[in-house]
């Protein structure tokens, strides 16, 4: 069990265990850890972290000393919790939730005290942005040009600088105009024609008592204004300078509006049309059924390969299982399409707030805020639904204790590691028959059975993938003077395949990717190699030939392609394993192997895959199509 560890790049650079810390700040490690939290999540290449970290010209050395930095990095951060990860020729800094972040804390404390102030919550905005701009600190970088954070700096220092004005804001707002004149005025120091901190500049003296003071401040911004600018003070502020004159009641601090009662939360995303998995869907409903008390919440795990229709399921059952728990539905995506993946640490902090909690009242920590959430959940009665989730640890702490809640996850493997569970669901892959429905609930039934060959061949190449169905579906039901036996023939071609499969920013193409992005480069390499072996089962010695490999090397090549199910296992056979790739990933991997590998490479690997599949070896012969059929 690993302890929390935190990382500080905003002013002073630290890496603080539970039993140690270090100091980097100044130091080349320190600005390399910086420029990776700025980019956290992202890759960043070696040789923007060389010219970002030095001035001028890098020493000749410079490969070898960034090398020696990132060790530093490593060294001191805690297994687990934080890692400096190697990623085609750069490195990316990873956190989990174990790990906190100042520049993450920085960024989550500055969206949330931005929003109160806008609800008028005075007093929870002021909280929340003092705790903002006390994390603030410096965020310089040798060269952030040349590091790709020149931008992301900037960004932040304007996020700051908002901060700042609307913490001052609601401190006016509160009556602490005595509090806020130091930090407007070390802001009016820095930037004397800064418009917005002289206006609270002026209302901050005025109610203060101030009143001399604050029209001899305009005076001489009027003058600095027309000695610097040839202008004048901006309507607003002349405006203001009467209202000080003449004492008007409106400068005195609004009256703090009161927070109305969080509403029961209801997050549940809308319901698919035309669902099928009827049978999955009865069974997930009745495994977070209340049935008579219990001693422990319902932690269901939803368990199947992606494209089989997990997420579409569990709405369906959640939706219907709602009516049992009236205190609200929580629902939330760890890899939602076009997000980075999301945490534990994070997911906390916006449940919390749903459940009623000022953004103030949230703790820091993610283990304090699962301790809340426990707290805030006890004697409710909540379902949560946690989707796509890719490991154990992710969910730990999002598992509330009260028993009348319950949990609704969707994960691709069966989460075994998460000895809470109570019930585990296979999804299986959709059937022939499911597989007609959906595509009939898109296009209609006499569209399909007019084309009943046409429409088998589609079905074919879809091979139970339900969002490959659906995306299908979606388009043909867009383009209704679209036969079956066009979208057919366009199936047949690798170059378009995919093409079929895309609707609206969603598709097939993009899952795929998403998940081919995550791989060892190794192991993409294998599975574009196997693309060339076509629609055959295959055992293990055929990759191994494929790769030149042993079969114990071939063994540990496959894993992390049956893991994220590129490859999945066809049948054992005379104590023989035999696997398959999906007809869909087969035209993924070989668009692949046209952007990345270069023309020879394909075609001796396309030779030596025709050789296997023709070879009359029965230790690595293949079983193509027609013999399946046989």
């Amino acid at each position: 069990m690993t302890g929390d560890i935190r990382l500080a790049v905003l002013g002073a650079v630290r890496i603080d265990g539970p039993d140690r810390g270090l100091d980097l700040s100044c130091k080349l490690p320190g600005y390399v850890l910086r420029i990776l939290a700025l980019r956290q999540g992202e890759v960043v290449p070696k040789d923007r972290l060389i010219d970002g970290i030095y001035e001028g010209t890098p020493p000749q050395s410079a490969d070898a000393q960034l090398r020696a930095h990132v060790s530093v990095i490593r060294k001191a951060l805690e297994p687990g919790a934080a890692a400096v990860v190697s990623v085609n020729g750069g490195y990316r800094l990873t956190l989990s939730a174990t790990a906190s972040l100042d520049l993450a804390e920085f960024e989550q404390d500055c969206r949330a005290g931005l929003t109160e102030v806008q609800d008028g919550r005075w007093r929870e905005g002021e909280r929340t942005l003092r705790r903002a701009v006390g994390l603030w600190g410096d965020l310089t970088v040798p060269d952030p040009v040349a590091a790709g954070v020149h931008g992301v700096i900037n960004w932040h220092e304007g996020l700051h600088r908002t901060a700042l004005e609307n913490w001052v804001e609601a401190q006016l707002q509160l009556g602490q105009a005595a509090l806020a004149i130091p930090v407007i005025e070390a802001a009016v120091e820095s930037d004397p024609l800064a418009e917005r901190f002289r206006r609270l500049q002026l209302i901050a003296l005025y109610r203060a008592g101030r009143i001399d003071r604050a029209l001899a401040e305009f005076t001489r911004l009027r003058t600095l204004l027309a000695e610097e600018m040839g202008l004048s003070p901006s309507p607003e502020l002349e405006r203001l300078h009467g209202q000080i004159l003449n004492h008007d009641p409106a400068l005195a601090p609004a009256t703090e509006a009161r927070p109305s009662p969080a509403p029961a939360p209801r997050q549940l995303p809308a319901r698919a049309s035309g669902t099928v998995r009827q049978t999955d869907v009865a069974a997930t409903t009745a495994a977070l059924a209340r049935n008579g008390p219990r001693d422990c919440p319902p932690i269901v795990v939803m368990a199947g390969p992606p494209s089989f229709g997990k997420s579409t399921i569990a709405v369906e059952a959640a939706h219907r299982a709602a009516v049992d728990y009236p205190d609200g539905q929580l629902f939330a995506a760890f890899h939602a399409p076009g997000v980075g993946a999301a945490t534990a640490h994070e997911i906390l902090g916006r449940f919390l707030c749903d459940l009623g909690l000022g953004a103030a009242e949230i703790p820091r920590t993610p283990q304090e805020r699962a301790v809340r959430f426990r707290s805030r959940t006890a004697g409710r009665r909540l379902l949560i639904v946690l989707d796509n989730v890719s490991a154990a640890a992710q969910v730990e702490l999002l598992l509330p204790s009260e028993p009348r809640c319950a949990v609704l996850i969707t994960a691709r493997t069966a989460l075994c590691g998460l000895p809470q569970v109570t019930h585990r669901i296979a999804i299986r892959q959709v059937t022939a028959g499911e597989s007609l429905s959906l595509l009939e609930s898109h296009v209609g039934r006499s569209r399909v059975r007019t084309e009943p060959e046409e429409v088998r061949r589609v079905l074919q190449v879809c091979a139970g993938s339900m969002l490959a169905l659906d995306t299908l579906g979606a388009r043909m039901a867009a383009r209704p003077d679209q036969r079956f036996s066009q979208v057919a023939e366009r199936l047949t071609h690798d170059g378009t395949r995919l093409d079929e499969f895309e609707v609206g920013g969603r598709g097939v193409r993009g899952t795929l990717a998403l998940r081919y992005g995550r791989l060892p480069a190794e192991a993409r390499a294998t599975l574009r190699k196997l693309c060339y072996l076509g629609a055959a089962e295959f055992p293990l010695q055929a990759v191994a030939a494929l790769e030149g490999l042993s079969l114990v090397e071939a063994e540990d090549r496959l894993d992390p392609l049956l893991e994220t199910h590129f490859v999945t296992v066809a049948r054992v056979a005379d104590g023989q394993t035999w696997f398959h790739v999906h007809e869909l990933t087969l035209a993924f991997g070989l668009e692949r192997a046209t952007v990345e590998d270069p023309p020879d490479f394909r075609q001796e690997t396309a030779d030596r895959a025709y050789g296997l599949v023709h070879s009359p070896s029965p230790h690595t012969q293949l079983r193509g199509d027609e013999e399946l059929a046989r």
